[in-house]
């Protein structure tokens, strides 16, 4: 039996990735990239202020915790910037944001590594 109160959680959910998720990935700058067969290894941007600023608002909103003030990281982006910068200084891996810290069902979530784009698939 089709429990139509999954499948409207499932359409609500594409809904958000197509409506929000998506673009908001979109708007950053690729600099490298890598995918080996069906495993996502890494998608590095520039680390900057404002970069992490929106990356910073961006976990917080998708989250539904509340906003920290300008200026001041979440605990969770404090964790993400000591792993970036400890694996390479002076860019972020969105592979490992977009993974290991978005409250978000990521299973139909890719990055295409021809298209330098995030997509539904």
């Amino acid at each position: 039996m089709i429990d139509a109160k999954q499948v409207q959680k499932q359409k609500d959910g594409m809904l958000m990735f197509e409506a929000y998720v998506l673009p908001f990935l979109n708007q950053f700058e690729v600099l490298e990239c890598s995918a080996s067969g069906e495993e996502l290894e890494y998608v590095v941007i520039r680390e900057t202020k404002e970069n992490v600023q929106k990356l910073n608002e961006f976990l917080c909103t998708i989250n539904c915790w509340d906003m920290i003030a300008p200026g001041f990281l979440c605990p969770a982006m404090g964790e993400f910037l000591e792993y970036c910068r400890l694996e390479d200084a002076g860019t972020l891996d969105l592979a490992y944001l977009v993974y290991n810290y978005l409250n978000i069902n990521t299973d139909h979530l890719w990055f295409g590594t021809a298209e330098r784009k995030w997509v539904v698939r």
